[in-house]
């Protein structure tokens, strides 16, 4: 990874026109900031304000069974002892 790799999105705006959450489904999330200088504010930068967590993955397990004809679809069955399930989509 560097300054040439492709990246998935880009979001532009003040505070409260981004998104405030941002995960990543994958091994890693890149986060890159720029920030402009504030008009007739010689070297005074608007900067930047965040807090990140990293989260268990195994709170995030899906408890269905992938379908081994097709490619993404999983099949999630109840009985008597088993009537509860958990789905998670990227």
């Amino acid at each position: 990874v560097d300054e040439n790799s492709q990246f998935d999105i880009e979001f532009c705006g003040g505070y409260n026109s981004i998104q405030n959450t941002i995960y990543s489904s994958g091994r890693s999330l890149i986060l890159e900031f720029h920030s402009e200088l504030r008009q007739g504010r010689p070297g005074n930068y608007t900067g930047f304000r965040g807090l990140y967590h990293f989260l268990d993955k195994g709170n995030y397990i899906t408890t269905g069974t992938p379908d081994e004809n097709k490619k993404c679809e999983w099949n999630f069955r109840s009985n008597i002892s088993h009537h509860n399930g958990k789905f998670f989509s990227p």
